[in-house]
């Protein structure tokens, strides 16, 4: 059960208590209808645990995800459109970050592997245009050609 259709069972729950308190008056079913409404208060001031949590805009449309995968967790960021603009994930213990342009792709990215930072920028078609690494062995700079083909590199 996700985080909504809980939230929704418990404030249904919660409004036929309420109305049900209003009802019925007898003591017995009064004092019962607050035992229940106890324990579900209890319940939500516990909070509730989830493994992904949607923000929405007023509109309804997502505009941030955060969950938790099989490889770590993630934040997604989505602009007024609804479109992937940004994208943080852990994985393996390895950070990364993501930008996207309108059209979904990604356009430059940056991650933080063992061997050290990589820094990659992408073109509108998605291929690699240029890339910083810093590494043990010293920094590495590459270019690319409008095919992704490596046209110079330093060192």
């Amino acid at each position: 059960m996700t985080t909504e259709e809980r939230l929704a069972k418990v404030e249904r729950e919660l409004d036929e208590l309420s109305a049900e308190l209003v009802v019925f008056s007898s003591e017995e079913r009064l004092a019962k209808v607050e035992r229940e409404l106890a324990e579900l208060r209890a319940e939500l001031a516990a909070g509730l645990t989830t493994c992904q949590v949607r923000i929405v805009d007023d509109a309804g449309r997502d505009r941030a995800c955060l969950d938790v995968r099989e490889g770590g967790p993630g934040l997604a960021l989505f602009d007024a459109a609804g479109n992937l603009s940004a994208a943080l994930t852990l994985f393996a213990d390895e950070p990364a970050l993501r930008l996207y342009d309108a059209a979904g792709k990604t356009r430059a990215g940056l991650a933080v592997f063992a061997e050290g930072p990589v820094l990659t920028f992408f073109d509108a078609a998605g291929n690699s245009g240029a890339g910083l690494a810093v590494f043990a062995k010293g920094a590495s700079l590459v270019l690319c050609d409008e095919a992704g083909k490596t046209i110079w590199t330093a060192p």
